[in-house]
Order: structure tokens, then sequence, then C-alpha cells
């Protein structure tokens, strides 16, 4: 959730997302994703790409999350590389059930905003 924000091109959230069940979750700055992509030149013009047409369990094994890692937009057609890159510099979050992920309208701010990878659980989008 998030990927808008990540690549800067989202001003205010677009939906409220909210936690259904216990999550736990990845949170990635924007500042850790251009220092990895620093580390992954050739994954630039994918991002660059996307943008332009964007205008209970703590531990999960690595195979399970680059297979969650792989169904979002933002990851899709990366190398296993990247991944566990990203993973090993991104902040494990937790949220209770009902707790809000993103609010509708929240402002987005370049460089502080967090895009969030749902490792396990369930979220609504309204």
């Amino acid at each position: 959730y998030g990927e808008s924000v990540l690549l800067g091109v989202a001003r205010t959230y677009p939906n409220r997302t909210r936690a259904s069940t216990r999550c736990i979750a990845l949170a990635l700055t924007q500042e850790v994703f251009q220092q990895v992509l620093e580390e992954f030149p050739s994954h630039v013009e994918l991002y660059n790409h996307m943008a332009m047409s964007s205008s209970g369990q703590t531990e999960v094994g690595a195979s399970e999350l680059n297979v969650q890692l792989g169904k979002s937009r933002a990851f899709s057609n990366v190398s296993k590389d990247f991944l566990m890159v990203v993973c090993e510099r991104a902040d494990e979050v937790y949220f209770g059930p009902g707790d809000d992920i993103f609010r509708r309208g929240e402002v987005c701010k370049l460089g502080e905003s967090l895009m969030y990878i749902l490792l396990q659980g369930a979220a609504i989008v309204e």
C-alpha cells in the first residue's frame, strides 16, 4: 500500500486503508528506497516508468516474503536480490484490528510518508 507515495506522485492518500486483522507489515521510506535504487541502477527505469504512468507470527520466511512482494505492482518485475535488500532495510511494523494504515485525504509528505508491504494479516481499502 502506498506505491504512489513512494514514487512521489501522490499528494494525498486516495483511500482509507485499515487493518481488519492483526497485521505485520514492512514500512519503507522513500529515502531507503532511493538508496536501494542506487545499488540497483538497472531498476531505476522501471520505477521511472511506473511514476510516469501513475502521476500472531512475528517472523516471515524469505520465500513467503518474496511471494507477497511479488504481488505488489511496485515489486512485481524486480530481481530477488533487489527484494531482499528492500526487506533488510525496511522496518517491521504492526497494526491491530481497526487500526488505520492510511486515512483518505491525509497529506503525503515527500520523503516522510511511508509505503507498507503487508506480510501477514488482512487490510480493507475503503
